[in-house]
């Protein structure tokens, strides 16, 4: 709100009117400051960084107001965004996943797709259970319960278990975007043991 009247005032110092929604508009929030220090956006790519703009057009610096994401935001692309500095969000650990895209690129001399990933653990899964299985069984481990093991397995993007209701949960780092680059703010966890598996 304040901006457009800024670009008034300066065009023309002596905009009275401008002048006065000012003031008002700074009483106002002098009165009322802001009733969060975070915001949640959901969103990847463009849309992630017009809305943060957006939120600091506003009045709504990432100095004062953390912007939170979610997986979407693993793109060294978005670091670089002024309007999300200091941004926080949840996703694999680059550490983990940089031996993974290493051999990709030696073998395929490209980047490997962000989904690539998912595609090994899911292939490596099924090797080990088939293993274990013939091994201890004489037949897959493919079960219900073989597949929902409470301590999980350990994949390319960290550790990851499925619940019974078949959703799968993961083992995040908390990451941030910091000077243009992704730091690590917290890193991912290398176990299950003290989450409680329901």
């Amino acid at each position: 709100q304040l901006r457009p009247l800024k670009a008034r005032i300066k065009a023309n110092p002596n905009d009275t009117d401008a002048i006065q929604q000012m003031m008002e508009i700074q009483e106002r929030t002098k009165e009322e400051p802001a009733q969060f220090d975070a915001l949640l956006l959901p969103v990847g790519g463009d849309l992630a960084r017009a809305t943060a703009n957006l939120a600091s057009h506003y009045d709504l610096p990432p100095s004062q107001v953390k912007r939170l994401g979610t997986g979407l935001w693993d793109d060294p692309g978005l670091a670089s965004e002024p309007s999300l500095e200091g941004a926080w969000f949840a996703a694999p650990s680059p550490v983990n996943r940089q031996d993974f895209e290493d051999r990709y690129i030696a073998a395929y001399r490209k980047p490997a797709p962000r989904l690539a990933s998912l595609a090994y653990d899911a292939t490596a899964l099924s090797v080990v259970l088939a293993q274990k299985g013939l091994q201890t069984r004489g037949a897959p481990a493919f079960s219900r319960a073989d597949i929902s093991n409470p301590n999980g397995f350990a994949g390319i993007d960290g550790i990851f278990r499925f619940r019974r209701s078949g959703i799968a949960e993961r083992g995040l780092a908390i990451l941030e975007f910091r000077d243009g680059q992704i730091e690590i703010v917290d890193p991912a966890p290398t176990t299950f043991q003290n989450f409680v598996y329901q």
